[in-house]
């Protein structure tokens, strides 16, 4: 029995933060998300050569901001720099399963042995465990799987989980971010490199 299929888009692009809030700023006003969406593709608001790619960037940022909610929008609309990159971090965790075991079986746990510094031996080893259960993973071209890992890296560097040589750096999330993640689901503090018992002191903090 294989698992549900990853969801592989965010290889179309990387945190696209400036365009990321602009669109949640849209769909704040005009909520709807159709018609922030079409609000996008119409201005090219995404900066995109074609129109086929702008519309696919346009699809795949709605997708990722609707797993958000409405206190966490807020966050990344009104937030400081470093609050939109944590907000987008757990929006894209939330659209891709790929991404998040990889934070919490990856990243995580090298944490917690405390290992901080992120491998391309620890990619492989995750990509190969997970191809056992993922057909699809196992039928990637090279290109693509190449691909796969660069992007993933480059979001991490991006939201700062990691540094530029890949060493995983300790997160201070701000109370707005905090208040934004427990409201929804106090386990999702889990995918930030914070030392669980300081995740278990903020959960009783915040509850």
């Amino acid at each position: 029995m294989t698992a549900p299929k990853y969801i592989l888009s965010f290889t179309a692009c990387g945190v696209l933060k400036h365009e990321s809030v602009r669109l949640a700023q849209l769909y704040l006003e005009l909520k709807d998300w159709d018609a922030a969406r079409r609000q996008v593709v119409s201005q090219n608001l995404l900066q995109s050569r074609t129109s086929s790619s702008l519309k696919r960037l346009a699809q795949e940022l709605c997708l990722r901001l609707q797993t958000l909610t409405e206190e966490q929008m807020l966050v990344l609309v009104g937030g400081t720099d470093q609050d939109q990159k944590n907000i987008l971090w757990l929006a894209i965790c939330k659209r891709h399963d790929y991404i998040s075991e990889f934070m919490l079986e990856v990243i995580r746990e090298k944490c917690r042995g405390l290992d901080f510094d992120l491998t391309s031996y620890d990619y492989d080893s995750f990509f190969n465990a997970k191809s056992e259960w993922h057909p699809e993973l196992d039928q990637l071209s090279q290109s693509t799987g190449r691909k796969l890992k660069q992007v993933l890296f480059r979001i991490l560097r991006e939201v700062g989980i990691t540094s530029k040589n890949s060493r995983i750096t300790a997160q201070r999330l701000s109370p707005s971010v905090i208040r934004a993640i427990v409201h929804d689901d106090p386990d999702l503090l889990y995918l930030f490199p914070i030392p669980d018992t300081q995740v278990m002191e903020i959960i009783r903090e915040y509850r």
